[in-house]
């Protein structure tokens, strides 16, 4: 029985971290470890509308926005270190989240 049960759990796949971004491509910094990568920054501008994005290209703005990017790193592996992700209302937040960007996708 027991291995039954070691074998289920060992099958399972675990949850996905809520929050991760492709991180391919060419390594732009390296932050605890972590790589913070050319698909990481391209993910976010694909996500912006075409305005947004064209105005940070125009205005040289990559810079500002790599910047702000590297921020949200830290402070986001520093919330997966805390376990934040596990907390319930943290967890109502993350589908609420999920729902808003779906209704968006419409």
């Amino acid at each position: 029985m027991m291995v039954l049960l070691l074998s289920f759990l060992a099958c399972q796949t675990p949850a996905p971290i809520p929050g991760e971004l492709p991180r391919d491509g060419v390594v732009l910094e390296t932050i605890n470890g972590q790589p913070f990568t050319q698909g990481t920054l391209d993910a976010v501008l694909s996500a912006m509308p075409d305005e947004a994005r064209t105005q940070i290209e125009e205005q040289g703005q990559m810079p500002t926005l790599q910047d702000q990017l590297i921020t949200q790193e830290v402070l986001y592996q520093e919330a997966l270190n805390r376990d934040l992700h596990n907390q319930e209302k943290v967890k109502t937040q993350i589908a609420l989240a999920e729902r808003e960007a779906l209704v968006a996708a419409l």
